[in-house]
């Protein structure tokens, strides 16, 4: 009985070294198919939004998002404003209040004031209620811009009440979408691996 050749070890290095590069270049290539099979595109959450949700709901969110923005920054300067009335308001009492005290003085001490200082008194009372007005008129007004406001957000909680129900069926549209995509690439990564083996 002849015993079989096992081949010479140079032919039997080549044999496990063409094993070994086959091997890295079939798990190249299913690495590369397995990547391409996930790399199928998902689905698209703007687009399923934008089934569910008007475009012009949208403006609406947008265009009272922006008038709220608008109410803000008037409010603000108007309180900027006020508030510069309120510390000049402020500096012209304490003037009015030392110019009392002057004339208290003197009338303690049986000296008259002179024109010159009634009529400066006189002005600085007058300036100080015109700033008093200024700042009467100033607080009506943000008053009103903070009403104006109140409206427009109550609108905007209309438009968010809305939107949050839509986004709630796109979610869930897109979740079931999503879940039949890798459910897909699921089957087409076994698919392609059963077939390979």
């Amino acid at each position: 009985m002849e015993k079989e050749g096992k081949g010479s070890s140079s032919s039997r290095f080549w044999v496990k070294m063409s094993a070994v590069v086959l091997g890295i270049l079939f798990y190249g290539l299913l690495n590369f198919i397995l990547d391409d099979l996930g790399a199928i595109q998902k689905p698209d959450y703007q687009k399923i939004q934008s089934k569910y949700i008007s475009q012009s709901l949208l403006d609406q969110e947008q265009q009272l998002n922006n008038e709220i923005n608008s109410h803000n920054n008037q409010i603000k300067r108007l309180s900027d404003n006020q508030q510069y009335i309120k510390n000049n308001a402020d500096n012209l009492k304490t003037t009015i209040d030392q110019m009392l005290e002057i004339q208290k003085a003197s009338l303690q001490k049986n000296i008259a004031l002179s024109d010159k200082d009634k009529v400066s008194l006189n002005e600085a009372q007058n300036v100080f209620l015109n700033y008093q007005n200024q700042f009467k008129n100033l607080n009506d007004e943000i008053l009103n811009w903070q009403k104006s406001k109140h409206n427009i957000e109550e609108k905007l909680d209309g438009i968010h009440a809305q939107l949050d129900q839509k986004r709630k069926v796109a979610d869930k549209s897109y979740t079931t979408l999503s879940k039949s995509h890798r459910f897909f690439q699921a089957k087409l990564q076994v698919g392609t691996l059963l077939l390979i083996l």
